[in-house]
């Protein structure tokens, strides 16, 4: 799988251990993960749900693969945890590389809706900041209309 991502120009890292892959997602910020289910150390899963709990990796698409004959229950556990996708292996070239471009693609749509998204917030907090100091502005403005009157009135 590895040599076929690198042909079809994806960078790739490869770990033997989930905590290998997770300290790699966590240095390199991956948009798309390939997470295998079966791993010595922990099950991909349980990994899936570290990975997403973690805001520094929550971001990344995650394909559950398994060589494993899986139950409708199996697929199930592995979305609730946060996977995008669950296949099972073997999964052919072209089928693999066609689900990357589309992952790719909604999580490219997705970065730039969130990005969109804070600079909406932004401007709307600035928008808010500016109309709370209007309403201050407004209120001592009136209170300084009335304590001019009361002058004038007081010196008439």
């Amino acid at each position: 799988v590895s040599l076929l991502l690198k042909s079809a120009g994806y960078d790739v890292y490869s770990a033997a251990t989930g905590g290998e892959g997770l300290e790699l997602a966590k240095k390199n910020l991956p948009d798309i993960i390939l997470l295998d289910v079966v791993l010595p150390d922990e099950d991909g899963i349980s990994l899936c749900r570290r990975l997403k709990s973690d805001p520094k990796t929550s971001g990344a698409y995650i394909v559950l693969f398994s060589a494993i004959k899986l139950t409708p229950d199996d697929k199930v556990k592995g979305l609730k945890a946060g996977a995008e996708e669950y296949l099972t292996k073997p999964v052919g070239n072209e089928e693999l590389l066609a689900r990357l471009k589309a992952f790719a693609r909604i999580k490219t749509a997705d970065d730039r809706l969130r990005e969109k998204m804070g600079e909406y917030k932004e401007f709307s907090d600035l928008a808010v900041g500016r109309e709370l100091k209007m309403i201050e502005m407004e209120k001592e403005i009136a209170t300084l209309k009335k304590t001019l009157e009361r002058e004038r009135h007081a010196a008439a």
